[in-house]
């Protein structure tokens, strides 16, 4: 039977997502005062991740989900909430789909074992072309929760093999 996140986990969680949209905006050059954040949102996030976890946990004999994995079921409900909305409408970019990106991307190169000295390496994996590609990808088409876990196990496996 599942169990709600407790308020204690809920708060972990959303403590994380405040440090990742703080390195996200530093990644990005743009302030945080130029979106806003649906607390809201990020709480529901938090709750389908609780899920998706007790739910790989009681299917795959107490196995629990591997933080790569996890960071695929991350950008897949950000993709779906839109936690983050531009205050100015002017603007072209979609912060979610950067966000998720983000999630993704950082999680595979922390599984790859990568290096600040690896980082040339790190960066011929993931060129501009390849991150306008996979950006577009993320914005136009529609990706499963299993499809964003084994994208983010193939990102770290191509990180894996640029640093050997």
């Amino acid at each position: 039977m599942y169990k709600k996140p407790t308020k204690m986990f809920i708060e972990s969680q959303l403590k994380i997502f405040d440090e990742v949209i703080e390195l996200l905006a530093n990644k990005y050059k743009i302030s945080k005062n130029e979106f806003l954040i649906s607390k809201e949102l990020l709480i529901k996030i938090c709750t389908r991740i609780h899920q998706r976890e007790d739910y790989y946990q009681y299917f795959h004999g107490g196995t629990k989900l591997a933080q790569l994995r996890r960071s695929g079921i991350v950008a897949y409900w950000i993709l779906k909430y839109f936690p983050l909305r531009s205050i100015n409408p002017e603007k072209k970019y979609n912060i979610n789909v950067h966000f998720a990106y983000y999630v993704i991307l950082s999680a595979a190169v922390a599984e790859s074992g990568a290096t600040a000295k690896n980082s040339s390496k790190i960066q011929g994996v993931f060129s501009t072309e390849f991150e306008d590609y996979f950006l577009r990808s993320l914005s136009e088409y529609d990706i499963s929760k299993e499809a964003f876990m084994l994208i983010a196990e193939c990102l770290a496996l191509a990180v894996k093999m640029a640093i050997k």
